[in-house]
């Protein structure tokens, strides 16, 4: 069994922007808050670098697996940054991780 995570991003440099964008994506998605959701879900937003570090933390934890989802109503905006910045980040942590090496 491999450990996995589940997670949605929103990816914008200004933080409360991709919050706010966010927010509006699990209203109109669950008709709840983001607040509320954050309870059963996992939710990263902000930065691709603080997004790849939010996730990071999942890494080291044990998660070798990721199924990430844009949370935004136009995800196709975002994915250039999640495929060039964040993904690359992740992915160079999970290399070290699991290699036992040391992060810098």
């Amino acid at each position: 069994m491999t450990p996995a995570l589940y997670a949605t991003v929103t990816v914008n440099s200004s933080a409360a922007a991709a919050r706010n964008e966010l927010e509006h994506y699990v209203g109109h998605y669950y008709g709840r808050s983001l607040e509320q959701m954050s309870a059963i879900q996992a939710y990263g937003w902000g930065s691709a670098e603080h997004c790849a570090e939010w996730l990071g933390g999942y890494v080291r934890a044990g998660a070798r697996h990721l199924v990430l989802r844009i949370g935004s109503l136009d995800p196709e905006s975002q994915l250039k940054e999640v495929a060039e910045v964040l993904l690359p980040a992740v992915r160079a942590l999970g290399r070290t991780v699991t290699d036992g090496g040391t992060e810098s």
